[in-house]
């Protein structure tokens, strides 16, 4: 074996999949050098080609409108539907892959394993992978290490505090919760895809098999006649004695045997007008909903998905409902899963994103801190997403104030906080109060607008609609038509460095890779109408305006352009959308020398 030392890492992100990948995105953007180790030949965990599950979240497959999660994931998404409308699942792969590689401070170490960890005090002092194919051993000695791989492996080699299975409803006075603890956990399950060949298609099930020959057989879940996105209730682990971890190998080939059961049901045994379809794909590794779970300073419960719940360091959000699912899976004639719906979205404190007994290890994604039931809803990828870009964004400040996670949720959340805001993330109960925005000392004025939407919104400090609230935009007239334009000024020339602009992706409407058609009426199938497609960027100098930023095929949500003029105005003049009658810009941010 070739061993290699990688000894001059600020950030280790052990796992790859959303929160692992959007976690290294903000470390490395961030200026840390930053290690991303996966140990599958494709980024997104269970939402690669791999496995082909859907990113799901607050905006619970758009059933709750307007609040989907921006930031990093927002980036991602609007990129590919841009790029593969087709949701080509190929290119998804190999877009993940372009944001990683294409970060000058991130190493991707892909077909990577963590098996092992070294800790030196109450700290790790290095993590050890083997990757396969290349024979090589890496040894990644870090400051700070994330740990997003979904069953907890680095973070349980070096000792980190840790649970697994169900709390006893007393323990946190959770009503969902069972009356006695155990080790129970929601299980795995391998999707499938199928397609309607248009002409018969026979299917002779394999010896191996179970069979379901009877309709009674599975009258205990849900409908199966949606034959071409696989079922989630096909679900097995947790239960019987396995280990949710130690017996996934077995377990995988008891979800084998089943899924093709249902299948062989589908096709030969009743009316399921199953005859034309065809069984194109079943995962190759089972998509994961819970094993380990570490243990912060903070463990979110069921009264913190209270949209009332405030955190002091709230730096990320939910919305999905608690879904429990049946912990004896798809042979249990109980319901295979319960939905315990929340109204509105809810805040996740950094103290749930760390360690509470390893001083340099942070954590994101369904291994964060909390119980069974809020993990319920925590889960899902959306929101373990925005997780992972808080974490990578504490693990940064973390290396530049060169302190620990601890201190800085107690001394440093203040500039978390509105670092996460300036990226495009969102957090419910804070917005924007950044001293280094000029923007904000703007005078702002615009060539047209409508009555709820005037331009002195984009330096309102929210950067999006809240459901059953204020708009936050600047909104042209549409009968006044494009182009259109808005103005900031300033008492005294500024020398601006940076403009940050925040358009409207529709955030009212889902946006998601997915198996199902999309019904235009929730979710988006192509980019989103009402971005500016066409802008620029113009300063008024030696009394004209003069461009110093022209963009022609926008696609991005947020944007983000160096400058280096003095002024004492400023305008973003929109020459087109995708679609849209009108201009709309949600978020405006200038700064200057010194930021």
């Amino acid at each position: 074996m070739r061993k290699i030392d990688i000894t001059d890492a600020d950030v280790c992100v052990a796992g790859g999949g959303m929160a692992g990948l959007c976690a290294a995105l903000v470390a490395a953007r961030s200026g840390c050098k930053t290690v991303l180790v996966q140990d599958r030949p494709v980024l997104g965990g269970n939402a690669s080609s791999e496995i082909r599950v859907h990113i799901t979240g607050a905006d619970c497959h758009g059933g709750k409108p307007g609040w989907r999660e921006t930031g990093i994931i927002e980036e991602i998404r609007l990129e590919n539907i841009h790029r593969n409308p087709q949701e080509n699942y190929w290119l998804w792969d190999m877009i993940l892959w372009e944001f990683a590689s294409s970060e000058p401070n991130l190493r991707l170490l892909l077909n990577t394993s963590i098996f092992e960890a070294g800790t030196q005090g109450n700290r790790i002092a290095w993590a050890r992978g083997l990757q396969l194919g290349s024979e090589c051993i890496y040894t990644i000695r870090a400051r700070f290490y994330i740990d997003c791989t979904g069953d907890g492996t680095l973070g349980a080699e070096a000792g980190a505090e840790f649970r697994i299975g169900r709390e006893a409803k007393a323990e946190f006075n959770e009503t969902l919760a069972p009356d006695e603890a155990d080790s129970g956990t929601m299980g795995h399950t391998t999707p499938f895809t199928a397609e309607d060949a248009r002409a018969p298609v026979q299917f002779i099930p394999p010896p191996w098999a179970c069979r379901f020959t009877d309709e009674r057989q599975l009258s205990h879940r849900y409908g199966h006649d949606a034959v071409k996105r696989g079922f989630w209730w096909i679900e097995l682990g947790g239960q019987n004695g396995r280990h949710i971890i130690h017996d996934t190998p077995a377990i995988t080939e008891d979800l084998w045997k089943a899924t093709v059961g249902v299948w062989d049901h589908i096709k030969n045994h009743g009316d399921h007008a199953g005859a034309t379809w065809d069984l194109k794909e079943v995962a190759r590794i089972p998509g994961k909903r819970e094993s380990r779970r570490f243990v912060g300073d903070y463990i979110l419960s069921q009264k913190n998905l209270d949209p009332a719940a405030v955190h002091d360091d709230e730096v990320a959000f939910g919305g999905w409902p608690s879904d429990l699912h049946n912990v004896d899976g798809f042979w249990n004639p109980a319901p295979a899963a319960i939905f315990h719906g929340i109204d509105g979205v809810y805040g996740i404190p950094l103290r749930t994103l760390y360690s509470r007994n390893i001083e340099n290890l942070f954590f994101a994604g369904r291994n964060h801190s909390a119980t069974h039931v809020a993990m319920g809803s925590s889960r899902v990828m959306g929101t373990c997403s925005v997780m992972g870009q808080a974490a990578g964004t504490a693990a940064a400040v973390c290396a530049a104030k060169n302190c620990t996670p601890r201190e800085a949720a107690s001394r440093h959340i203040r500039e978390i906080q509105q670092k996460l805001l300036r990226d495009g993330a969102f957090l419910p109960h804070y917005a924007s109060d950044d001293g280094a925005d000029i923007a904000r000392r703007a005078a702002v004025s615009a060539s047209s607008s409508t009555p709820d939407s005037p331009p002195e919104k984009v330096i309102d400090g929210t950067s999006r609609d809240i459901p059953k609230g204020e708009r936050h935009a600047w909104e042209s007239d549409p009968a006044a038509g494009l182009p259109a334009h808005l103005e900031l000024a300033w008492q005294t020339p500024h020398r601006l460095r940076e403009i940050r602009l925040t358009w409207d992706s529709m955030l009212q409407k889902e946006l998601t890779m997915c198996w199902y058609p999309p019904d235009p009426t929730r979710r988006l199938a192509q980019t989103p109408g009402t971005l500016a497609r066409g802008y620029r960027v113009e300063a008024w100098r030696d009394g004209s305006w003069q461009p110093v930023a022209h963009i022609r095929d926008n696609h991005q949500r947020l944007r983000v352009h160096a400058l280096d003029v003095e002024t004492a105005k400023l305008r973003i003049v929109v020459e087109r959308t995708w679609c849209a009658a009108s201009a709309r810009i949600y978020e405006v941010r200038c700064y200057g020398e010194g930021r």
